[in-house]
C-alpha cells in the first residue's frame, strides 16, 4: 500500500494552493554528503575549469515542497512535510557542478573568478521536465549549451529525456532516483567536453544535438 501523505494539495494542470506549513518536515537533498566533503576549489593541478549557470527550472516544480506527479493525471502533489534542502534549481545546479567537476579533474567556478591560464567551459541546464510518480518512477529530460573555452570556439546544444524505475514507495526512493538521472546527464556532458560522443549506455533517451560557432 503506498503511504498516505499528509498535507498534501492536488489540482489539475497548475499547483495553485498548498497547506499550510507544518513542523516536523523532513529536508532532501539531490547532493551527496561524500561528494561535498571530497570537493575542492584549488585550482592547482587542474587544467580546466568549468561554470554551470543558474539552472533553470518549469514553474510547477520550482518550489520549496517536493511534488510529485499522478500517473494518468494532470493533477500534482505538494507535498509540505517533505521539502528540499535548499532551492531546487540550486541543489541540481551543486549535484551537476559536484559531479562534473569530478570526472573532469575540473575547477568549478560557480561563484569566484577563474584562475589565470584555466580554459573555462560555460555550460547552461535546463530543465524541461522533473516528474517523481510515487512507487513507480523518476524522470528528468533537459537541455544542456556548452560553450567552449575560446570566444571563437563551438556551442554545443543538447536535449535527452531518461527515466529511472521506483519500486519502493516514499520520497527517498524518488530523490535517490532523479540523484541516478542527474548522473547520467552529467556523464554525458563530460563526454561533450571531452569531444566524444556520448555513449550508447548512457541511459538518455532521444538524445539530440547541434554545434554552431560561438562568434554567429
Amino acid at each position: 500500500m503506498k503511504p498516505s501523505f499528509r498535507c498534501i494539495a492536488a489540482v489539475p494542470a497548475l499547483l495553485l494552493a498548498a497547506c499550510a506549513s507544518t513542523t516536523g518536515s523532513q529536508y532532501f537533498s539531490l547532493v551527496d554528503s561524500h561528494a561535498q566533503l571530497s570537493a575542492t576549489h584549488e585550482a592547482t593541478g587542474k587544467p580546466i575549469a568549468i561554470h554551470l549557470q543558474p539552472v533553470e527550472l518549469p514553474a510547477q516544480i520550482d518550489r520549496p515542497q517536493i511534488v510529485l506527479s499522478t500517473a494518468g493525471s494532470d493533477a500534482l502533489m505538494l507535498l509540505n512535510e517533505s521539502v528540499w534542502a535548499a532551492p531546487l534549481s540550486n541543489e541540481i545546479r551543486q549535484a551537476m557542478s559536484l559531479s562534473l567537476a569530478d570526472q573532469l579533474d575540473a575547477i568549478s567556478i560557480d561563484s569566484m573568478r577563474a584562475p589565470q591560464g584555466l580554459k573555462v567551459w560555460s555550460i547552461g541546464f535546463t530543465v524541461n521536465r522533473f516528474e517523481m510518480r510515487n512507487g513507480e518512477e523518476a524522470a528528468l529530460e533537459a537541455t544542456w549549451k556548452l560553450t567552449a573555452p575560446s570566444a571563437k570556439g563551438s556551442v554545443q546544444l543538447c536535449r535527452a529525456m531518461a527515466t529511472q524505475p521506483v519500486t519502493e514507495n516514499g520520497v527517498a526512493p524518488l530523490v535517490e532516483a532523479q540523484k541516478t538521472l542527474l548522473q547520467r546527464f552529467s556523464r554525458a556532458i563530460a563526454a561533450n567536453i571531452h569531444g566524444a560522443s556520448v555513449p550508447q549506455e548512457s541511459g538518455l533517451q532521444n538524445l539530440r544535438c547541434s554545434t554552431t560557432s560561438a562568434s554567429r
